[in-house]
């Protein structure tokens, strides 16, 4: 094992292991999201389930769904979230694609714009209004799962890139960090953590 700041070098994963660009993302957003403490073990886990054999063509699929859809950690459980008849249809469109559409990118952007900043304005307005009941925590924390939930869309939606996982670990993070206040949130990288892992020991062996 190299010295753990090598390990992401993409040209390395590409040529010498056969592994994705865009898993090597994951991996890497990943490992940085975790505790120093836990870093070693998660590379080693990942080598030990040896994905130059597998096929993780699917893993970027599999990593949304479960932020969308976990029962503990997703996206479509949170009340202002399942109550969105348009952001849940375009995320059930962006699921049931295998492939990056322009045209699902366009519709999402555009009603990120039209809607999206629209209802913002009212749940930040109906916070101010209850501030005087002690409520405005409480708006405030619904509001962040759902404005967090059309920021993931936008960023899952558009052509994969090696930094696209970031930005989707922290679109996720940052909404659901007041869902449960008691909870770190190292809880919930480490159940991301344990995701992908599961979807590397479980994919396919490549055929030749």
């Amino acid at each position: 094992m190299t010295d753990l700041r090598e390990q992401f070098d993409i040209s390395y994963y590409e040529e010498e292991l056969g592994i994705s660009r865009y898993v090597v993302g994951w991996l890497e957003a990943i490992f940085e999201s975790l505790p120093r403490t836990s870093q070693k073990e998660f590379l080693d886990a990942f080598f030990n389930a040896h994905p130059n054999t597998k096929d993780l063509s699917n893993l970027q699929h599999r990593m949304l769904e479960w932020q969308w859809n976990n029962a503990s950690y997703g996206f479509s459980h949170r009340p202002l979230v399942r109550n969105d008849e348009v952001l849940v249809s375009f995320a059930s469109e962006l699921l049931g694609l295998s492939a990056f559409s322009e045209e699902l990118q366009g519709k999402i952007a555009s009603s990120w714009d039209v809607i999206g900043e629209k209802k913002r304005v009212e749940t930040m307005a109906f916070a101010r209004k209850w501030a005087w009941a002690g409520a405005r925590k409480w708006a405030w924390v619904r509001g962040r799962a759902w404005r967090g939930a059309w920021g993931w869309l936008l960023v899952a939606s558009r052509k994969q890139t090696v930094s696209q996982p970031t930005s989707l670990i922290s679109a996720w993070n940052n909404a659901l960090k007041w869902h449960k206040v008691w909870e770190s949130k190292g809880k919930r990288i480490h159940a991301l953590k344990d995701e992908f892992l599961s979807v590397v020991s479980s994919s396919s062996t490549k055929t030749v």
